[in-house]
């Protein structure tokens, strides 16, 4: 059965719709991939730091500096010497350690966190990407062209990553018009239209 207009119309609007979100898609993920490279990069120099202080720690702890472990009741830890004529700057490598270790445990743990969230979020992005080309029938998914049947994730969490990725606050995983069942009971009544008014 030749397509109505009407379909074609429709089909049409929903191809024009999934090349639009596809095109968003394809800005969000270069973003994100940008972001994630300069995180990757910035995580990598906060691992490289901590094997420097790492290695000055055990510097100092060569030359005699050593740690105090406060204890299971909660005291603080301290740098002490462990032998006359240790040098200052040996036990003040171990006192700063002592001090600003929390601190750096929470960079790495934040830079860490920052790095998995973004991996999901690509992920996430290339699965929706993958999706919506494949709606779009662009080169890198040659099909033939019609409205994909959903996101395949829940629009509200599609909403949510576009949000994050500070677009243009609306939900990337637009649903199009499906032709599904319902142009099936619009083929229908087209059909018994038509042949109404052949009979007048």
């Amino acid at each position: 059965m030749t397509a109505h207009a009407w379909e074609t119309l429709q089909r049409e609007r929903a191809r024009e719709a999934a090349a639009a979100t596809v095109h968003r898609l394809e800005r969000a993920l270069a973003e994100l991939e940008t972001e994630l490279d300069f995180r990757r990069v910035e995580l990598g120099e906060i691992v490289a730091a901590r094997h420097a202080r790492g290695a000055r720690l055990f510097d100092a702890s060569q030359r005699g500096a050593c740690l105090i472990f406060g204890g299971a009741v909660g005291s603080p830890s301290t740098a002490s010497a462990a032998w006359d004529g240790v040098p200052p700057d040996a036990v003040r490598a171990v006192a700063t350690h002592i001090a600003e270790q929390p601190r750096w445990d929470a960079e790495e743990t934040a830079a860490l966190g920052a790095v998995s969230d973004l991996e999901q979020r690509v992920l996430r992005v290339q699965r929706h990407l993958a999706h919506w080309r494949l709606g779009a029938g662009t080169p890198d998914s040659p099909v033939a062209v019609r409205a994909p049947a959903g996101p395949p994730e829940p629009v509200a969490e599609t909403a949510k990553a576009a949000a994050a990725l500070r677009m243009d606050h609306e939900p990337f995983a637009v649903q199009p018009p499906a032709l599904g069942a319902g142009s099936l009971s619009v083929r229908a009544r087209l059909a018994s239209l038509a042949d109404r008014v052949a009979g007048w």
